[in-house]
């Protein structure tokens, strides 16, 4: 059941997201699930971080800044 509960308000914020914005601009913020999965992990079943993922979220996570700052500087011109 809590994997139903888990799509359920993933999709319906993806759903929400789109409406909201454009769908190159959502897909980026899919690239963040297995961040909060590493991070729901540690929290919910106390696993430990290794430093391979927390190197792998740290890329995931300059990506994408790297990609919205880049829309923001086009953006502006």
């Amino acid at each position: 059941y809590s994997g139903i509960v888990a799509m359920y308000l993933g999709n319906y914020i993806w759903t929400w997201a789109i409406k909201r914005s454009s769908s190159t601009r959502v897909s980026l913020y899919n690239n963040l699930t297995p961040v909060f999965s590493v991070v729901s992990a540690g929290i919910f079943l106390g696993e430990d971080f290794t430093w391979v993922q927390l190197l792998g979220a740290g890329v995931i996570v300059v990506g994408l800044c790297m990609t919205s700052c880049r829309k923001m500087v086009i953006d502006r011109q």
